[in-house]
């Protein structure tokens, strides 16, 4: 059988942010998106974010891109 996905270590984190944004992120959230490749939302929600960081871009509904 073949694993079309790549790596079995390949994972999709959820993170649900508040209007406090990035301050009111846990640290396990907070490193999930540091470690993302692409992160995904509303441009409201990616605007409560810091920019994107080295290697991932952000991708959303007019949302900001790298």
């Amino acid at each position: 059988m073949s694993d079309l996905a790549g790596s079995r270590d390949e994972r999709v984190a959820v993170v649900g942010i508040g209007a406090d944004g990035w301050a009111g992120l846990a640290e396990p959230a907070r490193a999930a998106l540091r470690s993302a490749e692409v992160v995904m939302g509303g441009p409201r929600h990616l605007a409560l974010l810091p920019p994107p960081g080295k290697g991932w871009r952000a991708n959303g509904s007019r949302g900001r891109r790298r």
